[in-house]
């Protein structure tokens, strides 16, 4: 009995081990008989997996194995599936199943909610609830409100309140003052009196420091007489600096003559 046992037994282990070796077999790209050959076929059969993966036009899904085959169809719906969730016209709602169907829709959904609320993307107002669509329109107001204050080119001042007006314009009359105090555009003839002359100061003292920086955009021709002699004294200062510690730029003939007299004349320069 025992010896029945054990014999059955190591007949049902040889037929697993042949069912699992037919699967492999099966799975596996067919090969030609010879090693070089069978390489070779074994990388056009990758590259041909690849290309179906990959949408290409030169795919063979004739070529296939079953598990190839199924994994690829995974892959295509869950594809599809995520260019459904992201509103994508590649979408092909018709292959999900209705489960799927109905969370895309809510997605599709929430997504024109946000749109039509945030301004931004596509808005189908049709699709909206009447109160969402009391909160896009209060959200679009608020925009608009927003636009006028900061002087955006989006700005529709036919929609707002007269309060509204008063706001924006009063706005858009400070930025004017800043601008011209800031030495950028403006409207100079918007300024009062007292403005333009705070401008005016500003402007002049950044060119003060334009000038006491040594930048280019110095216009030494806007400068008071003090200003210029103040200047004038701490240039001075700096080149004879400059010459006596031989560090920096020096020019020699803007020295007094006591100034050159005490500092060593510059040694001759070896002939090249």
């Amino acid at each position: 009995m025992r010896k029945s046992l054990k014999v059955l037994a190591i007949c049902f282990s040889l037929l697993f081990l042949l069912g699992v070796a037919r699967s492999q077999v099966n799975d596996r790209p067919a090969c030609t008989t010879g090693a070089e050959s069978c390489a070779d076929g074994t990388a056009e059969h990758r590259s041909n997996v690849s290309d179906c993966r990959h949408r290409l036009l030169s795919c063979d899904p004739t070529k296939l194995t079953e598990r190839e085959a199924t994994a690829l169809a995974v892959a295509e719906y869950q594809r599809n599936l995520s260019d459904c969730e992201n509103g994508w016209s590649s979408c092909d709602r018709s292959t999900l199943t209705p489960r799927d169907q109905r969370a895309v829709a809510a997605q599709a959904d929430a997504r024109n909610v946000s749109n039509c609320t945030s301004g931004l993307g596509r808005c189908d107002s049709s699709m909206l609830t009447t109160a969402e669509a009391h909160a896009a329109a209060a959200a679009q107001r608020e925009r608009n409100v927003s636009a006028c204050m900061y002087g955006w080119k989006e700005c529709d001042r036919s929609r707002l309140t007269q309060p509204e007006t008063t706001a924006a314009t009063a706005a858009a009359r400070d930025r004017n003052v800043t601008d011209c105090r800031d030495g950028n555009l403006c409207d100079h003839s918007q300024l009062t009196p007292k403005q333009a002359k705070a401008a005016a100061r500003a402007r002049h003292d950044r060119n003060l420091s334009d000038c006491t920086d040594g930048a280019d955009s110095c216009d030494y021709s806007q400068l008071t007489k003090a200003e210029a002699d103040a200047l004038a004294v701490s240039e001075h200062h700096r080149n004879y600096t400059a010459c006596a510690t031989d560090y920096g730029y020096c020019d020699r003939s803007r020295l007094t003559a006591a100034e050159a007299a005490e500092i060593p004349a510059e040694p001759a320069q070896a002939p090249r």
